[in-house]
């Protein structure tokens, strides 16, 4: 049925499609069951579905039972043939006799087909071209293995490392996140660098422990990919809290609701003497 060479036109092994293809039939082979029960027609009309819908919509999920839910959920995740959620449902249904409300236990889904076979960002990994692409130039220099994150993915937590302190034998890091992609934001941190920028970490690492010095010598790597803000900026707090004692931290305030990083500030002095002026 199945070509045993190693290459596969789907790019899926012999053993995951067939797995694939048992769920699918067994999923057939339980509406035929309900079909021939009288419970669900096997092919139902567009009319058909859409009605069952808004008549399920018009009611609430606790009133569609005779029992009495109040609206409370419990979800539990999925296990096989639903062990976990009928095992609680028979506690909670021993627990709550004779009391006036009950609690709803609701089965998590399990990982779907789409999950499993759809990749969300398709493209291959790998080097750009472009110099001013700031992770993708530190591989060049500091030669560092296999890319697990491309330059051009959203939603990033990424790590700038001094090298001039590396070879010192002193950490000195940014811990950074981003929605957007590596080589945007490593950009902005180029052009503040360049740009002399007040605000900037590089800049001010420089001043203070590099005599001042406008050259590049960072490296910039992508530590993760996060779906959510909120799992980004957790991310973010928590390499810094357990950063090394001795490292230098490039990062100029608290994250996350951390203890507050003191950070040194410069500013030109044509700025200073025209707010003087003003």
């Amino acid at each position: 049925m199945f070509s045993e060479t190693p290459q596969y036109l789907s790019g899926y092994p012999v053993g995951f499609r067939l797995q694939t293809i048992i769920g699918g039939l067994l999923g057939h082979l339980k509406l035929l069951d309900r079909s021939a029960q009288g419970l669900t027609e096997l092919h139902r009309s567009k009319s058909v579905i859409l009605e069952s819908k808004e008549s399920k919509e018009s009611v609430p999920w606790y009133k569609r039972s005779d029992i009495n839910y109040i609206g409370r959920v419990l979800l539990v995740p999925a296990t096989p043939g639903s062990q976990l959620a009928n095992s609680i449902k028979e506690l909670e249904k021993a627990n709550r006799q004779g009391n006036n409300s009950r609690v709803k236990v609701v089965e998590r889904s399990g990982t779907t087909v789409r999950n499993t076979l759809v990749k969300s960002y398709p493209w291959s990994i790998s080097d750009c071209e472009d110099p001013l692409c700031f992770p993708c130039s530190s591989r060049s220099t500091t030669g560092r293995g296999h890319r697990t994150v491309s330059c051009r993915r959203p939603g990033v937590g990424y790590q700038i490392t001094c090298l001039l302190c590396k070879d010192e034998g002193v950490v000195a890091v940014y811990q950074g996140e981003s929605g957007r992609n590596l080589y945007t934001r490593g950009k902005e941190h180029l052009d503040g660098l360049s740009f002399e920028a007040s605000s900037n970490p590089l800049t001010i690492h420089n001043k203070t422990h590099h005599g001042g010095s406008r050259n590049n010598h960072f490296s910039m790597v992508a530590t993760g990919t996060f779906q959510k803000p909120l799992d980004r900026q957790i991310d973010e707090s928590i390499r810094l809290k357990f950063s090394t004692p001795s490292s230098i931290i490039m990062n100029s305030g608290s994250e996350w609701r951390g203890d507050a990083i003191s950070r040194a500030a410069f500013s030109s002095p044509g700025l200073e003497s025209r707010r003087k002026e003003k």
